[in-house]
């Protein structure tokens, strides 16, 4: 069932030929001048979203090599982490720049939503892609919002560096810079 070199074997073949047709490299997507720092799968399990220090937002088919760049910013901010909504509408990201960068991902329109007093490190759609959480590093705060309003639902103490929500929406765990946990019934 799991023989590699059947796998080998369509492997190298595969590479070989498009080498030769095509001059390009098997499984390697090139359209990122910079560090790629976020990644976000489609619900649909093939198309993928990249973005990174060069700031750019990427679309990626994957059915071929193929990209379409869905936000250019005028500004250098380094983006750190995105979501796409359960539903697939939606593409959130966060960044170095005080705020949300939201793009409906039918009408590509974007919209920032303001709220952090510094960069967005996390955020987490909550399960019914309405509402999405954020948390800014520099002011250590947590918020919830949906496409227009961000609202404040509590200023840590503590600075946390990294953080994840259970599937549910039903549990939120933080990690601080000093090791420590913190665990939370949302």
């Amino acid at each position: 069932t799991y023989d590699n070199y059947i796998y080998d074997g369509l492997y190298y073949a595969k590479r070989d030929r498009i080498k030769e047709n095509q001059g390009i490299d098997l499984n390697r997507y090139k359209g990122h001048r910079d560090m790629i720092r976020a990644i976000a799968m489609a619900p649909n399990g093939q198309d993928f979203y990249t973005t990174g220090s060069d700031g750019k937002i990427l679309k990626w088919s994957g059915n071929d090599y193929s990209f379409k760049t869905l936000y250019q910013p005028a500004s250098n901010y380094i983006y750190y982490d995105m979501q796409v909504s359960p539903d697939g509408n939606w593409l959130i990201v966060g960044s170095d720049a005080p705020y949300i960068l939201v793009i409906n991902l039918n009408t590509l329109k974007t919209i920032k939503i303001e709220g952090h007093q510094g960069p967005v490190t996390r955020i987490m759609f909550l399960p019914n892609s309405e509402y999405f959480i954020s948390y800014g590093i520099q002011d250590s705060t947590l918020r919830i919002n949906d496409y227009v309003n961000s609202s404040e639902l509590k200023k840590f103490d503590n600075r946390y560096t990294a953080i994840a929500m259970s599937s549910d929406g039903s549990t939120l765990v933080a990690g601080d810079e000093k090791g420590n946990l913190d665990v939370w019934n949302t």
